[in-house]
């Protein structure tokens, strides 16, 4: 069920409707995370946090 997935640079990665996700970035590098949704319904009021470590709302 959990899988993991090293993207090297300019790769890309789908991610299903209401799957459970996280991103990680294991370098010293900066990472530039560029997001695209599609679809009817564009907003952000449908994320549901998840907790982490972090301890985000």
């Amino acid at each position: 069920k959990n899988k993991s997935f090293n993207l090297s640079p300019h790769q890309s990665i789908d991610i299903p409707i209401k799957a459970k996700h996280r991103l990680e970035n294991p370098n010293s590098k900066p990472l530039e995370i560029i997001e695209i949704q599609s679809g009817d319904y564009l907003g952000e009021d449908d994320i549901i946090r998840i907790d982490d470590k972090y301890e985000r709302q």
